[in-house]
């Protein structure tokens, strides 16, 4: 019988042992574990059969009724016993009780497991990127890259939240691989952090780009939002300033269905995965 609970500081070692049979050993889980084991907003779930782990999950707040599912894995030699059903379906009900406004997660189109498991619980799939990534050294020359300066008031990048980038997004900004719906508030906050770039010339606004380590799995950058239609190759250039400056490990970017940005970004040098048109997909609870 599968059980769940909160994890605890003593899971640690059963949590990593499970965590290091995935991805041939480069998850990200150890990166966050601590984190996650001292969240006392959302929960970090361990299942267990006969008393030992054999799976796990993580219940995301984003913001007051929004809710974010992610890290959910299962031990190897436990596949098939519905461990991921059950934390599944006690994350839903969760949710229910806490009068979820939007419960959602992400995932990469090769889960296909994961995919008819949440399918089934009724998640629809409302939005795909195609993810690009970069880490260690760029051949990049400073010299080239346009002067993007900080924007300092909502106002100037409200344009964000009806662009066709953002609705190509479905109204998505991305941190890693969590999805936050674009706000005003959200913008501002990014503005507070010094998150939020824009390309000028005169008064005009040529391109926006929002860059953010929130919610980032270790040490890593991401370009949240990359909008100005024939602008976007300068956008990714000075994305890759900005990581090599901060010395990241690496830059992701989870880019929305528009050829224009994605060539942009095959041209900058951006590396993928596989050859799929688009890669990952964000699933809501509906």
């Amino acid at each position: 019988m599968i059980s769940l609970r909160k994890a605890t500081e003593k899971d640690k070692e059963s949590i990593l042992g499970i965590s290091k049979t995935i991805w041939d050993g480069d998850d990200y889980i150890p990166l966050v574990v601590d984190d996650w084991i001292a969240d006392k907003e959302g929960e970090f779930t361990v299942a267990e059969i006969d008393g030992k782990v054999k799976g796990f999950a993580k219940f995301t707040v984003l913001r007051p009724g929004e809710y974010w599912l992610e890290g959910i894995r299962v031990d190897s030699k436990s596949r098939g016993m519905g461990i991921g059903k059950e934390i599944t379906k006690y994350y839903i009900d969760k949710a229910k009780k806490k009068g979820y406004k939007s419960l959602a997660l992400s995932t990469y189109i090769e889960n296909y497991e994961s995919i008819k498991i949440i399918e089934k619980f009724g998640f629809k799939k409302t939005t795909a990127f195609r993810f690009f990534y970069k880490s260690g050294e760029i051949d990049l020359n400073l010299s080239n890259v346009k002067h993007f300066e900080k924007a300092t008031e909502v106002e100037e990048v409200k344009y964000i939240l009806n662009s066709n980038e953002i609705k190509a997004s479905n109204g998505y900004l991305s941190f890693d691989w969590t999805f936050m719906k674009a706000t005003e508030e959200l913008l501002e906050e990014l503005i507070n952090e010094g998150s939020i770039y824009v390309l000028k010339e005169g008064q005009n606004i040529n391109s926006t780009i929002i860059l953010s380590n929130k919610k980032a799995k270790g040490k890593g950058l991401s370009i949240s939002y990359l909008g100005g239609k024939g602008y976007y190759l300068d956008g990714i250039n000075f994305a890759f300033s900005k990581y090599l400056e901060g010395g990241y490990d690496w830059l992701s970017f989870m880019c929305p269905d528009i050829q224009e940005i994605k060539e942009s970004a095959y041209k900058a040098g951006f590396e993928t995965f596989e050859n799929y048109q688009v890669d990952v997909f964000v699933y809501e609870y509906v």
